[in-house]
C-alpha cells in the first residue's frame, strides 16, 4: 500500500532527525582539538551565553565582484542579543565574577548608562547568569528600546538628556545608582556593579580576545584591511590591536559619520 504524503513527510523527518543526531554524536565524540571550526560551532553550547561569538564571516558578493577585492562582513547580528555588544556584556560580567565584584544569585545588580545595544546585551546576560539589571537611558530615546529591555527583565530608568559633565547625565546617574545599591546590606553580598563601558579597558580587551582572533582564523590570516564604525571605540580598538600583532602592515579604518567627534580626534587631535 503506497504511503500518503503525511507518511512520507514523517518518514523523511525521522531519517533527518536520526542523521542529525548521529552527526552530533560523531562531532561530540571527536577530541575538541581535532574538530573543524564548523564542527566546533555545531557542538552543544551551555545556555544563551554559549551562543555569543563565533559568528560567520560572509563574502559580500556585490561589492567583491564590483571592486575585484574580497570584501567580507562579520555577521555580529547573529549573536543572541543581535549585536557585538553581547561579547563585552559577557566578558565584563565574567571578569567581575573572577575578581569577586559579582557573585550570581545574591540579588546583586548590574548598572549601566546606555542608549543602545549594550543595554539589551547586559539585560540578556544578567538574566542568564543570575543577576538583576538596571539600565539608565536618555528620555529622548525610542520607547521601544525601554520596552525591549523590560522584556529582558531589566529595570529601565529614563532621565532628561544633558551633558556628560552634568551629575544627572544618564551615565553619571547609573554610576550613582550602582554605588547606592546594597549600601545597607551588612552582609556585603548584595552588590551593585557599574559596567562603565565608555571608560572600561575591558571593553576593548573583550574584542582583543574574541572578535580579533576569530577574524584572523576565519581568513587564515589573509587580511589586508579592517573597517569598522565606532560607538565606545572598544571593537575597533580591540580588533585592530590583535590583528596588527598578527598581520604586519594591515590597515585599520574608522568609518564614522561626517561631523563626528571621533573623526576630528583621530584626524586633527581635537
Amino acid at each position: 500500500m503506497p504511503l500518503d504524503n503525511s507518511a512520507h513527510i514523517c518518514t523523511a523527518a525521522a531519517v533527518l532527525t536520526a542523521a542529525v543526531c548521529y552527526q552530533g554524536w560523531r562531532i561530540l565524540n571527536k577530541p575538541e582539538s581535532k574538530r573543524t571550526a564548523t564542527e566546533q560551532s555545531a557542538a552543544i553550547v551551555h545556555g544563551v551565553t554559549g551562543l555569543i561569538g563565533n559568528t560567520p564571516l560572509i563574502r559580500i558578493n556585490s561589492l567583491s565582484d564590483a571592486t575585484g577585492c574580497e570584501i567580507l562582513g562579520k555577521a555580529e547580528f547573529l549573536n543572541p542579543g543581535g549585536s557585538s555588544k553581547d561579547r563585552i556584556a559577557l566578558y565584563l560580567i565574567e571578569q567581575a565574577e573572577k575578581s569577586g565584584q559579582l557573585v550570581p544569585h545574591t540579588d546583586s545588580c548590574i548598572f549601566e548608562g546606555t542608549s543602545g545595544s549594550t543595554g539589551i546585551s547586559l539585560a540578556m546576560v544578567a538574566r542568564a547568569k543570575g543577576y538583576l539589571c538596571h539600565i539608565v537611558m536618555p528620555s529622548d530615546q525610542a520607547i521601544e528600546k525601554s520596552q525591549l529591555l523590560e522584556r529582558h527583565g531589566a529595570t529601565v530608568e529614563r532621565v532628561a538628556p544633558c551633558s556628560i559633565v552634568d551629575k544627572n547625565n544618564f551615565v553619571n546617574v547609573a554610576r550613582r545608582r550602582a554605588a547606592e545599591y546594597g549600601a545597607d546590606d551588612k552582609s556585603g553580598t548584595r552588590r551593585g556593579y557599574f559596567v562603565n563601558q565608555f571608560e572600561n579597558p575591558l571593553n576593548s580587551d573583550a574584542h582583543y580576545r574574541s572578535t580579533g582572533p576569530e577574524i584572523f582564523q576565519q581568513t587564515n590570516g589573509h587580511i589586508h584591511a579592517f573597517v569598522h564604525g565606532s560607538g565606545t571605540g572598544g571593537t575597533i580598538a580591540g580588533v585592530t590591536h590583535y590583528l596588527k600583532q598578527q598581520v604586519p602592515g594591515i590597515m585599520s579604518f574608522l568609518a564614522d559619520p561626517q561631523g563626528s567627534g571621533l573623526a576630528n580626534k583621530v584626524n586633527h587631535g581635537v
